[in-house]
């Protein structure tokens, strides 16, 4: 899983951490690389970022008390916590729209599906891509999305678009 690479990933790591602690909450935590399948049964989990078919069944098994964050593999088992990212990405083009500027612009990475291996448009980018269609304001041109959610490759898109990409989008 790239969620290491990932601050976001990381901040709600160290806040659940954090909240186990102060409540003296007993966890064991699991980095990416564990094998499921070798776990004792437990009471619950926390599962945070994206699993593919076979980690979900792993973890069903573990126990039938799961909350996965910032996924939703299967709203009839499992509770998730999600963020509306396509809320957020409507309402920042708006603040930007309402301010008159109109060449907005679009950096991000790709979604990596666990179950077919592959990079895929993240849903912040089809969100900011139908929302300025619908407005009749995309410009593709200034959408600049490849690779994995991390620091680096944010930095490295940054550079590539203030060295390569002329004129700048205004926002």
């Amino acid at each position: 899983h790239e969620e290491l690479q990932d601050i976001y990933f990381n901040k709600i790591k160290h806040d659940l951490e954090k909240q186990a602690t102060e409540h003296s909450v007993l966890y064991t935590l699991y980095g990416p690389k564990t094998d499921l399948a070798n776990l004792p049964p437990c009471e619950g989990f926390i599962a945070v970022g994206n699993f593919n078919q076979q980690e979900i069944l792993l973890l069903q098994n573990l126990s039938p008390f799961g909350v996965f964050i910032d996924s939703n593999p299967n709203s009839h088992t499992f509770d998730s916590v999600q963020p509306d990212l396509t809320g957020i990405v409507e309402q920042a083009i708006t603040l930007c729209l309402n301010n008159g500027l109109r060449h907005i612009g679009f950096i991000g990475g790709q979604f990596l599906n666990t179950d077919t291996g592959t990079y895929q448009a993240d849903c912040r980018e089809i969100a900011f891509r139908n929302f300025l269609t619908n407005q009749h304001q995309l410009e593709p041109q200034y959408i600049f999305t490849q690779g994995t959610f991390s620091v680096e490759n944010g930095y490295h898109l940054g550079q590539l678009i203030l060295t390569e990409h002329k004129p700048l989008p205004e926002a």
